[in-house]
């Protein structure tokens, strides 16, 4: 948990293996979210991507496979969420994620692109007849 912008407080034990009891571990302390001064593997430092941002959330090599439709719906919650979605295209785990999609999933993709365009006829076809 974050308090200010000084201290990564952890509320049970560190990432790096040492127990924090609520307070600054030394390694955090040190590092300041430098994967190379806090000797932890590629990107486990606290700093996440490992460009030296203490606020950066900490990141793994882990993968998962959803199915293309949940992708789908969470991409299309992040632009609803989104106060400007032109922001999404300077976000690369966005761009990364649309990539995969358009890739693995281009049935899925067409379909729903068909649909939107449906979706927009029928809008402007209610709206002229009003």
């Amino acid at each position: 948990m974050m308090t200010d912008g000084s201290e990564h407080h952890h509320d049970e034990s560190c990432a790096h293996g040492h127990e924090a009891a609520g307070g600054l571990c030394a390694h955090d302390d040190a590092c300041a979210g430098n994967a190379e001064a806090c000797g932890m593997e590629g990107e486990a430092c606290c700093g996440g991507h490992g460009h030296g941002d203490l606020f950066a959330l900490p990141t793994t090599t882990e993968t998962v496979t959803v199915p293309a439709v949940q992708l789908a719906g969470l991409l299309d919650l992040v632009e609803k969420l989104c106060d400007d979605p032109r922001l999404l295209t300077q976000e690369p785990d966005y761009l990364e994620a649309h990539r995969l999609l358009g890739e693995q999933a281009p049935q899925l993709v067409q379909l729903r692109e068909e649909f939107l365009e449906r979706m927009k006829v029928l809008l402007a076809e209610a709206q002229a007849a009003r």
